[in-house]
C-alpha cells in the first residue's frame, strides 16, 4: 500500500471517530428507542460485516527443515540457481505471496528466520 493511501485512510479513520464522537455527545441520556431511531438509518446505507476469511494456518518449518530449505536452489524468476538463504528475505516474501508453494511459506515461518527478520 502506497503513501498517499495510507494517509488517505489514516484521515478518513479519523473523520469517522469525530463523527461518532459527536454521536455519543448528542445522544447522551437520550432513550434507547430514540437511539435505535436515529441509528436505524444508519444502518440502511452501512453495508454488513462480513465474516474474513479462515486463514489456513501454515505450521513453520523445524530449524533443521529451514537450514536444509535455504540450501535448496531457486528453481525459476530472476534468482533461479541461487540458494534460498541468499535471497533477501523481502523478496522471498513476494514470492510466497506470488508463486512459491507451502514449503517457501514454512520456511519464512520457521523460527531461525523470524528471528533473522526481527
Amino acid at each position: 500500500m502506497d503513501e498517499e493511501t495510507i494517509k488517505a485512510r489514516v484521515k478518513a479513520r479519523e473523520r469517522v471517530h469525530a463523527i461518532c464522537d459527536l454521536i455519543r455527545e448528542e445522544l447522551a441520556g437520550t432513550p434507547l428507542r430514540a437511539v435505535e431511531q436515529f441509528l436505524a438509518p444508519l444502518r440502511e446505507v452501512i453495508p454488513p460485516v462480513k465474516e474474513s476469511p479462515r486463514k489456513v494456518t501454515i505450521e513453520p518449518m523445524t530449524d533443521e527443515e529451514a537450514k536444509w530449505f535455504g540450501n535448496e536452489r531457486m528453481p525459476y524468476g530472476e534468482f533461479k540457481g541461487m540458494r534460498i538463504d541468499d535471497i533477501a528475505l523481502e523478496r522471498l516474501a513476494w514470492y510466497a505471496d506470488q508463486k512459491f508453494q507451502g514449503q517457501l511459506r514454512r520456511y519464512l515461518a520457521s523460527r531461525r528466520i523470524k528471528a533473522e527478520r526481527e
